[in-house]
């Protein structure tokens, strides 16, 4: 998958879409399709002619069901650009659990969502933005 693709050059490079959205934004129409096992894989194509031709904008790694720890993939990219921390507090069936940290680092183009479990910082996602 490179920037600027097509989805018919997409799909000779990863196979059919598991699902496809359309939405228009605007002038603008965006198109999202996901790809995979669990569609770990979700691109985003923008077409500004009308929906006539789509490229890849952007697309995001649903990093979520590997467990790869934040300084694992620190090790290949680097350290942040910039770096926000935050939190959500978990909820099931309407009962408040506890508070998880948060952290969204971006590197260049890319940006990454992480989460600390048990005291180690989990990669839930990575995004390639231009």
């Amino acid at each position: 998958m490179k920037l600027w693709m097509t989805p018919e050059a997409a799909k000779k490079a990863v196979g059919g879409a598991n699902e496809t959205s359309t939405t228009r934004i605007g002038k603008d129409y965006l198109m999202t399709q996901t790809y995979g096992k669990d569609d770990f894989l979700s691109v985003d194509y923008r077409s500004n002619d009308c929906g006539k031709t789509y490229k890849i904008s952007n697309f995001m790694v649903d990093y979520d069901f590997a467990k790869q720890s934040l300084t694992d993939i620190e090790k290949v990219v680097g350290k942040p650009d910039r770096s926000e921390k935050g939190s959500y507090v978990e909820e099931e069936n309407g009962v408040k659990g506890k508070r998880i940290p948060t952290v969204m680092n971006e590197y260049g183009h890319l940006a990454l969502n992480a989460e600390k479990i048990n005291g180690k910082w989990d990669v839930v996602d990575i995004q390639y933005v231009r």
